[in-house]
């Protein structure tokens, strides 16, 4: 079955399904179906499935209250990411008095908010503004004193992911240099009992790091256990994302053996999807959702088909 029509039987349950998910966030609500619609529209060129994903921005919009919960996963953070990646991508420009509303949201909640969890999620929003608002850096350095003084975070995936992607930003780059180092022997020995985690895209990351240089073979080797030891088993939606992921992030020379092997799993990964079974898959309203959901299956079929459509994965 072609991937044009899974994709056609996506956008018509999301369609059909979309504006009664009860969550409005990113990764589990309307704004994460909305970034399918906005990405298909182009794809197909079709204005209808834009006007559909201007709806649900709407929708999102009109549920975000004082009290709004400020998490990425459901709340403030992941909507006012997916924001600022819709205008980034040139799909949709809230509006610059919006995010400005929403940066001093989080910017507060930053210096008021001590749960690792949550503090990560901010941490996102803000990198994802940094960019086009330089100015999201003192908030940023705030939460790595946060982050690395936080008995938690040493054991938080996220934490380290974000830490990691601040250094090469060079913000408070000694301070996570010496905190990163000290983390890496734990992370490794995780990565080398679960290559297939997370975890994994961390030590990738940290393999671009120079202080971090000896621990790049602990990447190549779990790389090879994955994609060339172990026969692994990496279908459905959530390994599909896994292996976007993946590929997404093996960029650097010392990787280049392991992206075509990755793009054959891929594809067979995609092969093990039709259309008949999908609904046998998908079986929960939160099935809709852009992580491991019907959203999240069509943005990884539209990445599989053009390369101009992973962005995305950067949200994930």
């Amino acid at each position: 079955m072609g991937i044009s029509n899974i994709l056609t039987d996506i956008s018509n349950h999301l369609i059909i399904n979309g504006s009664m998910v009860f969550f409005s966030g990113l990764l589990y609500g309307k704004m994460g179906i909305s970034l399918f619609f906005f990405h298909y529209s182009r794809y197909a060129g079709n204005s209808l499935y834009d006007e559909y994903a201007h709806y649900l921005v709407d929708i999102v919009k009109s549920q975000i209250h004082e009290d709004y919960p400020l998490d990425y996963e459901r709340g403030l953070a992941g909507v006012g990411t997916g924001f600022n990646y819709l205008k980034k991508h040139g799909y949709f420009d809230v509006g610059d008095d919006y995010m400005s509303n929403i940066d001093s949201k989080i910017i507060k909640a930053v210096y008021h908010e001590r749960r690792v969890g949550l503090l990560t999620g901010f941490g996102r929003y803000l990198l994802s503004r940094y960019e086009s608002n330089p100015s999201m850096k003192d908030s940023l350095i705030q939460l790595v004193d946060l982050l690395i003084n936080h008995s938690e975070s040493t054991q938080n995936n996220e934490t380290l992911s974000l830490l990691c992607d601040l250094y090469l930003l060079d913000i408070e780059k000694e301070k996570i240099d010496s905190y990163l180092s000290d983390s890496m022997d734990a992370l490794i020995k995780d990565v080398q009992k679960e290559p297939v985690s997370e975890k994994l895209f961390s030590l990738i990351k940290f393999s671009h790091i120079p202080s971090c240089s000896l621990w790049r073979p602990g990447a190549c080797e779990a790389l090879d256990t994955v994609f060339t030891k172990k026969r692994t088993q990496l279908t459905g939606i959530d390994n599909l994302q896994w292996l976007l992921q993946c590929e997404y992030l093996l960029k650097n020379d010392i990787f280049q053996p392991f992206i075509s092997k990755v793009k054959r799993r891929i594809i067979k990964n995609i092969d093990s999807f039709q259309i008949s079974k999908l609904d046998e898959i998908f079986s929960d309203h939160q099935d809709f959702a852009f992580h491991g959901g019907y959203a999240g299956l069509g943005l990884a079929l539209l990445s599989v088909s053009n390369p101009e459509h992973n962005k995305w994965i950067t949200m994930l």
